[in-house]
């Protein structure tokens, strides 16, 4: 581990993608907010949520948004996934330097942003190959071949604004439990003028909440669900047919009958991967 005396003022923010939809989500949701506060360095907090009921929106407002004048809050009035909630937020993260994320129900340690934002400028002033370092990447339980979550990532913007104008004849595809998978895949094979600098520390900087009520832990509510979630999924990871429909024992009209757009799905890893092999 490197370490240095300078304090590099590096301007940050934090993403959290919220839908509520079960009780106990309004204390996660608040001890996710005060381990951003609680950051050794200044961060901008930028909640994206929706709601499934009224009730809960109305909660909302009462033990949440009253309650938290410093952060803000893009409000939607419809049910949004992760990765649309996002897409309402990147038109405010020109003016940071990086971009970073918190799933609802999980937390920072205190001085997550300031060791990572420290880094990522002492890589970059290291760097002289002419390439972009688009971000730096907390590697936490996969290595980066295998696509990281993206709350693993401090992102340029830029990096966002360019997946989403890839995406932006596709943005139904995101309305998917596991939509983050195309960001992921994306940030993992961006082309060679992009590099990421990481880490792996002694102690994780992000603390993950395996969460019991989650969406990616439901997975077996919903027997349709499931099938068309793995099916996304593994369609998503570049799986060819004859594997998919090996590991769930179907034939491929059934892939799809489970997923009518799946030839739409195959074919975007060519708009949104750059280094595919």
């Amino acid at each position: 581990m490197v370490y240095w005396c300078k304090h590099i003022m590096t301007a940050v923010c934090v993403i959290i993608a919220s839908h509520i939809y079960y009780d106990s989500q309004f204390y996660l949701l608040k001890t996710c907010i005060e381990s951003l506060k609680k950051q050794t360095v200044a961060v901008d907090i930028y909640v994206c949520i929706s709601f499934d009921n009224e009730g809960y929106k109305q909660t909302f407002y009462e033990q949440i948004f009253n309650q938290e004048p410093n952060v803000k809050f893009i409000i939607s009035s419809i049910r949004q996934y992760q990765m649309q909630h996002i897409y309402h937020a990147k038109g405010y993260m020109d003016h940071y330097d990086l971009v970073m994320f918190c799933d609802d129900d999980d937390t920072y340690e205190c001085n997550r942003v300031e060791m990572i934002s420290n880094l990522y400028e002492y890589c970059r002033s290291q760097k002289k190959d002419g390439k972009l370092l688009g971000g730096f990447i907390e590697i936490i339980d996969v290595e980066r071949d295998d696509a990281p979550e993206f709350w693993c990532y401090a992102l340029v913007p830029s990096l966002l604004h360019d997946f989403y104008e890839r995406m932006k004849d596709d943005m139904d595809l995101l309305c998917y439990d596991y939509g983050d998978m195309y960001f992921r895949n994306y940030l993992r094979l961006v082309h060679s003028g992009i590099t990421f600098a990481s880490c792996k520390f002694h102690k994780p900087l992000y603390n993950h909440v395996k969460n019991p009520l989650s969406i990616c832990s439901r997975k077996g509510d919903d027997a349709v669900r499931y099938m068309r979630n793995v099916i996304i999924l593994l369609t998503i990871c570049m799986y060819d047919t004859s594997f998919i429909t090996n590991k769930l024992q179907i034939s491929e009209k059934d892939l799809y009958a489970f997923v009518p757009d799946l030839d739409r799905i195959r074919k975007i890893k060519d708009k949104l991967y750059d280094n595919i092999t």
